[in-house]
C-alpha cells in the first residue's frame, strides 16, 4: 500500500479534490430522502401544491449540483489513476532496464511482461475505483444511519446491525482473496510464458512434430489457471448474494417495525418512506463497496507484484582492482548460474590486452558464451577476482549471435540514442561491418528488422557495437549467418582497429589468426596458445580443425 501511495503523493490535489466532490455528491444524496418524506408529510397529506413545487424544484438543484459534483470526482479520479499508473510503469520499466542479465533470467520474461501490462492496468482500475468510493459508500452508510437515527432511534439500530454484519462478511472475504488473486496472477505468467514460448517457437514444433505435446502442455497451464480462478471466484461471487440477502432481511424487518411506528404514531408515513430510501442507499453503496473490495484486493495483489520488481535490491557490482599492464584480468573466475555448485565457468585465469585479439572456443555447452558475458560485465562472477588497468572496467562493445533491431531507420538502430555517437561514426561503423553494401543511414527497418536476411541483420549488430569505439569488442557467434567472403572482409577490418578483441565462435577459421586461443572444454580452460601450436598440443582443438576441414572440403 506504502508504494502506490508514494506515487499518489505526486498527485495529491487530485486525489484529493476527487473523494472531495463525492462527499459533496453524498450530502445532496442524503437529503434527498428527507425532501421526499417532507412532500409526502407536508404536501401530499396536507394538499400543499406550493409546498410540492418548491421541493420539486429543490430537488431538481441537487440533482444538477450533485451530477456537477460526480462529473469533476470522475473526472480526477480517472486523471490520477491513469497519471500514477503510467508513473508506476515508467519507473518500473526503466528498473527492469538495470537489471543484471541474471536477475531477468531467474525472474522470467513473462513475469516482467504481466507486471508492466496486466498487473499495472489492474493497479489502474483499483485507484480509480478507490478514489471514487473509499470515502463515499462509507460515508453514505454512516450518514444514511445517522439519519435513520433522527427519525427513529430505535429503527437506527436495524441499520447498526446491518452494517456490523456485511462489515465482518466484507473483512473475511478480503482476507481470502488476496491470496487467492495472488495464485492467480502467478499462473498467469506461465500461460505468458507457454504462449510467448508457442508462437516464438510455432516453426520448431512444427518441423519436429510437436504440435500436439506443446498443445498438452499448454492446456495442463491454462487448466490451472482456470482451477485458481474458480477458487477466487467463488470467494467473491459469494458478497453480492449475501449483501443481498443481509439487506432484504432488514428491509423486511423495518418495514414491519415502521408500520408498527406508523400505528402507535411513533412515525409518519414520509418517515417511513425515508427510511426504506435510507436503508436502500446502503444496499447500493454496500454492493458498490464489496465489489470495491473485490477490486482493491486484485489491485494490491498486483501491487505485490509490482513492488517486488520495481523495488528490488541488487547485489553490488563487483570492484575492479588495478591491473598494470592488461585492459582486464580473470584471475581465479568461476561462475554458477543459479548461485549453487553446478558451474558453468570454473578457475577461468585469462588476460587482456591493449589491441590484442582472443580468440574463445570449444564445443556447444562448453561454456564459451558464458565466459564472453562475464567479460562484457553481463554476468558477474560468482567467485574470483576482476581487475582492470586504471581500477575502472573498460568500455565494452557486446555482440550476440541473436540480433535485435527495432522498426526505424538504420541509424537509429545502429545509435541506439547513445550520446557522443555522430552521423560519421555511424556511417563508419557500417563500413567496417560490411554493411554498407545494403544499409544507408536513413533506410528505414520494419519490426525485428524483418526486412533485412540474417547475414545483414548481424551486419548491423556488429556496426551497434562498432559505433561507440569501444575499449574491447566482444564477437559472440555474431558472424555465423556470415558468408565467407565477408567474414573474412569483415574479420580483417576489424583486425585494422585499435582495440582489443575478442571473438568467440565454434568455427576454427573465426579465431586461427587471433594472437591468443583458449579452448574451453566443460567450463574449464584446457588448452591455450596460437593457431599452430593448438594444433600440436590441443586434442579438442586438433579434432575440430579435422572436421571442420573435411566438411569444408566436402
Amino acid at each position: 500500500m506504502k508504494f502506490i501511495l508514494d506515487y499518489m503523493k505526486r498527485y495529491k490535489i487530485q486525489c484529493l479534490i476527487g473523494p472531495l466532490f463525492k462527499v459533496f455528491e453524498v450530502v445532496f444524496e442524503l437529503l434527498v430522502p428527507m425532501i421526499i418524506a417532507n412532500i409526502i408529510d407536508k404536501g401530499i397529506l396536507k394538499d400543499d401544491t406550493s409546498y410540492i413545487k418548491h421541493s420539486v424544484l429543490l430537488l431538481i438543484l441537487f440533482s444538477i449540483i450533485g451530477f456537477s459534483c460526480t462529473l469533476l470526482a470522475q473526472y480526477m479520479s480517472a486523471y490520477s489513476a491513469i497519471n500514477i499508473c503510467s508513473d508506476i510503469r515508467e519507473d518500473t520499466f526503466g528498473k527492469v532496464l538495470k537489471y543484471k542479465t541474471l536477475d531477468i533470467d531467474r525472474l522470467g520474461t513473462s513475469r516482467l511482461l504481466t507486471t508492466l501490462t496486466s498487473d499495472i492496468n489492474q493497479i489502474q482500475t483499483g485507484i480509480n475505483l478507490a478514489l471514487r468510493l473509499l470515502l463515499r459508500s462509507p460515508f453514505v452508510v454512516l450518514g444514511a444511519v445517522f439519519m435513520a437515527f433522527l427519525y427513529s432511534p430505535k429503527i437506527s439500530l436495524l441499520y447498526v446491525a446491518v452494517v456490523v454484519i456485511l462489515s465482518l462478511i466484507i473483512g473475511m472475504n478480503f482476507k481470502r482473496s488476496i491470496p487467492a488473486f495472488k495464485k492467480v496472477r502467478n499462473e498467469l505468467d506461465q500461460v505468458v510464458t507457454e504462449t510467448d514460448d508457442g508462437l516464438t517457437g510455432v516453426r520448431v514444433i512444427r518441423g519436429f512434430v510437436q504440435t500436439e505435446n506443446e498443445t498438452k502442455v499448454f492446456k495442463e497451464h491454462t487448466d490451472r489457471l482456470n482451477k485458481f480462478q474458480k477458487i477466487s471466484a467463488k470467494i467473491t461471487t459469494v458478497l453480492n448474494p449475501l449483501t443481498f440477502l443481509t439487506i432484504n432481511l432488514f428491509i423486511c424487518l423495518l418495514i414491519y417495525s415502521g408500520a408498527v411506528e406508523v400505528q402507535v404514531g411513533a412515525l409518519t408515513s414520509g418517515a417511513v418512506v425515508a427510511l426504506y430510501n435510507y436503508m436502500n442507499q446502503i444496499l447500493v453503496e454496500l454492493i458498490k463497496f464489496t465489489n470495491l473490495i473485490i477490486q482493491i484486493s486484485r489491485a494490491l495483489a498486483c501491487a505485490n507484484r509490482v513492488q517486488s520488481v520495481a523495488e528490488k535490491k541488487f547485489d553490488p557490482d563487483i570492484e575492479a582492482k588495478i591491473s598494470e599492464d592488461s585492459l582486464i584480468t580473470l584471475k581465479g573466475v568461476s561462475f554458477s548460474y543459479n548461485g549453487d555448485d553446478n558451474y558453468a565457468l570454473k578457475d577461468i585465469d585469462l588476460s587482456l590486452k591493449k589491441g590484442e585479439s582472443l580468440g574463445i572456443i570449444g564445443k556447444t555447452g562448453s561454456g564459451k558464451s558464458t565466459l564472453g558475458a562475464i567479460i562484457a560485465r553481463a554476468y558477474d562472477p560468482t567467485s574470483g577476482e576482476i581487475s582492470c588497468s586504471d581500477g575502472s572496467f573498460p568500455t565494452i562493445g557486446y555482440t550476440m549471435q541473436k540480433t535485435r533491431l527495432f522498426s526505424g531507420t538504420v541509424e537509429y538502430n545502429v545509435r541506439l540514442d547513445r550520446e557522443g555517437i555522430s552521423s560519421d561514426d555511424v556511417s563508419n561503423a557500417l563500413k567496417i561491418s560490411c554493411a554498407d553494401d545494403f544499409a544507408t543511414p536513413e533506410k528505414e527497418l520494419t519490426e525485428s528488422g524483418k526486412n533485412l536476411s540474417g547475414g545483414q541483420r548481424q551486419r548491423l549488430n556488429i556496426a551497434r557495437s562498432l559505433a561507440s569505439s569501444p575499449d574491447i569488442l566482444i564477437l559472440d557467434d555474431a558472424t555465423a549467418s556470415l558468408d565467407a567472403i565477408t567474414e573474412n572482409k569483415l574479420i580483417d577490418n576489424i583486425s585494422k582497429l585499435d582495440m582489443a578483441r575478442v571473438i568467440i565462435s565454434q568455427k576454427i577459421k573465426s579465431v586461427k589468426n587471433c594472437d591468443k586461443i583458449i579452448v574451453l572444454d566443460d567450463g574449464v580452460i584446457v588448452d591455450s596458445g596460437d593457431h599452430e601450436s593448438l594444433l600440436s598440443t590441443s586434442s579438442i582443438y586438433k579434432e575440430m580443425y579435422i572436421l571442420q576441414t573435411k566438411e569444408a572440403n566436402t
